[in-house]
């Protein structure tokens, strides 16, 4: 960062803190905007919208944190938190970083479990970026040190990053530097997916908020529509089972973000000719009657 501004301003932080970051633009967001976030290092953020609406990175299934300041000996912090914004109004991007950043289980000389031998070594440098001009959300891997792997996988699980919107979560898992996506209720199911590593320096995950964005409630709904991608034909063909209505909007994402289609839906329609996509895992999402309905499918370069 070249100018910036201190959360913690040399104070230890661990589990339990929690700073307000402001943005200085409206951030758009599930049930309108937000001119702040609440910071929670030890978590992701927390957006205070009428929505319940939070993003965890380091976290682990039962509301435990994994970071903390790597300071052990009641001196300075050692783990700066800070944020700056840079660009011209209608273009800027706040940048919040963790320096240096230690995983509690690594720090800690006794866990509740007795399972993880601290080493006091292991860190980890990233940032997110808030973007005013489309809202999205991008998560930025930088240098890191991870000598002990127990100090982020305990009970074999990893990072759990996840989006809370309302009664649902985005769950990210599986290959850190390549994620799956799935939608779930988590009061009907816990110990869902995890990353089964931490990503590498230089890997950016891209959360695009369009999808997100509504002033009307918005559910997670599953196995509501089969998709499937034709190549022969650069056609998605999609069947909604419940409903014969499916005007709405359906967009096509890559695994990292990217946006690569968006389209509008009219009644009863069954397909939509999108031209050539690139190969690999393609993340379709519905909004239809207020619901948003997630699918993934396989463009794997054999009609």
């Amino acid at each position: 960062m070249e100018n910036p501004v201190s959360v913690n301003e040399g104070g230890v932080w661990g589990k339990n803190d929690s700073f307000t970051v402001e943005l200085g633009f409206d951030l758009p967001v599930v049930g309108g905007t937000v001119s702040s976030v609440g910071f929670e290092p030890g978590y992701g953020f927390s957006f205070p919208t009428d929505a319940f609406y939070r993003l965890f990175l380091f976290h682990w299934p039962f509301g435990g944190s994994f970071l903390c300041d790597r300071e052990h000996d009641g001196g300075a912090s050692e783990s700066p938190l800070d944020y700056e914004i840079v660009g011209s109004q209608g273009e800027r991007i706040v940048k919040v970083q963790w320096e240096n950043a230690g995983f509690r289980w690594d720090m800690d000389s006794v866990n509740w479990q007795g399972a993880v031998t601290p080493t006091f070594s292991d860190w980890i440098d990233f940032q997110f970026w808030f973007y005013e001009a489309d809202g999205r959300i991008e998560i930025h891997f930088g240098p890191r040190s991870i000598l002990n792997p127990d100090s982020y996988l305990e009970f074999n699980r990893g990072p759990w990053p996840i989006f809370w919107i309302r009664n649902y979560w985005m769950d990210l898992y599986g290959d850190p530097n390549n994620p799956s996506i799935n939608w779930f209720d988590p009061w009907g199911s816990w110990n869902r997916g995890s990353f089964s590593g931490i990503p590498n320096e230089g890997t950016v995950l891209i959360f695009n908020p369009d999808f997100l964005v509504s002033t009307e409630p918005i559910e997670a709904f599953e196995d509501e529509v089969s998709v499937h991608w034709s190549r022969a034909t650069q056609e998605l063909l999609f069947d909604f089972k419940d409903t014969g209505e499916s005007r709405g909007q359906v967009a096509i994402y890559s695994i990292t973000g990217q946006t690569l289609f968006t389209g509008e839906l009219s009644q009863n329609q069954r397909c939509i000719k999108v031209g050539h996509l690139p190969e690999g895992i393609l993340i379709i999402k519905f909004i239809v009657n207020n619901r948003i309905i997630t699918k993934q499918v396989l463009n794997s370069g054999i009609e």
